[in-house]
């Protein structure tokens, strides 16, 4: 019985599985281990860990055995695998974005490097459907596949001090929104105006796993109104 990648299987202490796929970031990957990690429902697992080519299985009890659970994952993989594939149910989220060095520490000295017009930038920028793959780093912080390879770009060999919430980067090969202020090695290429994770709220986050991201660039008008916006107002409008 096999499926559409080769898996290998990891025990991680005696508690957690690590399950993995070919080591690159690919769309394909991510949807082939969302569509396993909905068919391993058991009440033995606690929680199930994404990363872009992993899964990580978290149980209840430690395991003196992980073998009869690795042939029940190849089991359930294989029967995924030669059902029809669906597709991974997603809704679009369109966040507004301010591209200006106001805003932007990194923006000028990006372009430099690039060669590339802001009005260039902005255009590849906000083109794709972004995949957003899942969450790390610090809450709320998006890891969004898809970056246009003309935008790639190692991240800095210094990291900065301090990264501003709603700070939109790139770093490598991804592009995603600090959600909170924090140090980061990601250059800034613009700004979210958006509340994008709220922890008082029942779906803390903006969007889930799987979910589809498109930028929209502003203009400083809109931006200023975007921030005027009471918090409350601004996280329905996040979520529109």
């Amino acid at each position: 019985m096999n499926g559409s990648y080769t898996l290998t299987y990891s025990p991680m202490g005696d508690r957690a599985l690590l399950i993995q796929w070919p080591s690159r970031i690919d769309t394909a990957i991510i949807e082939d281990i969302w569509r396993l990690r909905s068919a391993l429902v058991d009440p033995l697992i606690v929680d199930y860990i994404v990363a872009y080519h992993s899964l990580t299985l978290v149980f209840l009890a430690a395991q003196k055995d992980f073998s009869p659970w690795i042939h029940w994952v190849q089991e359930r993989y294989a029967d995924t695998s030669n059902r029809e594939k669906t597709e991974v149910p997603r809704k679009e989220i369109v966040l507004p974005v301010y591209y200006n060095t106001k805003v932007a520490p990194d923006l000028e000295r990006y372009l430099e490097h690039k060669k590339m017009s802001l009005s260039e930038m902005i255009r590849l920028h906000t083109q794709p459907r972004y995949t957003l793959f899942f969450y790390g780093f610090q809450p709320g912080f998006m890891y969004l596949g898809g970056l246009e390879a003309k935008l790639v770009h190692p991240r800095k060999e210094k990291p900065s001090a301090q990264v501003r919430s709603g700070s939109v980067a790139i770093g490598g090969a991804q592009t995603g929104i600090y959600p909170h202020t924090a140090p980061g090695g990601w250059h800034v290429i613009g700004h979210c105006p958006l509340v994008l994770f709220d922890p008082n709220l029942s779906n803390p986050c903006v969007a889930m796993p799987g979910d589809l991201i498109r930028f929209r660039s502003i203009e400083l008008p809109e931006y200023h109104r975007i921030l005027e916006i009471p918090r409350l107002k601004k996280n329905e409008l996040s979520r529109d």
